[in-house]
């Protein structure tokens, strides 16, 4: 296997392993990256890559080689990003395509785009995550909502 998609957590442990790795390349995502877990895997050969989106959106909509910079990159063919009053609004064709195969047709139709519940903004033509609009749970179908949080 020489590239993977994992969460940070994943790329540290196997780090830690201490086994000979064939990974070259990761793309991770699905929380914040420290720059220093990426340091570590560019020691053993492996770039790391950074990922922002959802699973509505068949996963990466913005992606872009760990920098240091503390930004989730450009929006990757075929996706859109559009920020109403600083929330990040997903769309493009593996969304659309997405949502009509699954049957989930959004209150009020089809309108393009769906809520991230995340909030963002733009540097230099890259998406920059602020932290969250809503935090929510959906345990068994139901979804509970709880305080706005902080963007930091």
């Amino acid at each position: 296997m020489t590239h993977a998609s994992l969460v940070a957590t994943q790329l540290k442990r196997l780090l830690e392993w201490q086994q000979p790795l064939s990974l070259n390349q990761v793309l991770l995502g699905g929380s914040d990256v420290p720059v220093s877990l990426c340091q570590q895997a560019a020691q053993q050969g492996i770039q790391t890559w950074l990922g922002y989106g959802m699973t509505e959106a068949a996963s990466t909509v913005t992606a872009k080689q760990i920098d240091g910079i503390a930004t989730a990159g450009r929006v990757l063919p075929n996706r859109q990003v559009q920020l109403k009053n600083n929330r990040i609004l997903i769309g493009g064709t593996p969304l659309r395509a997405a949502t009509f195969i699954r049957g989930n047709h959004p209150a009020g139709g089809w309108t393009g785009v769906v809520d991230s519940r995340d909030m963002g903004q733009w540097i230099d033509g890259e998406l920059r995550i602020l932290g969250r609009a809503i935090i929510s749970l959906s345990p068994a179908g139901r979804t509970f909502t709880a305080k706005k949080s902080k963007a930091f």
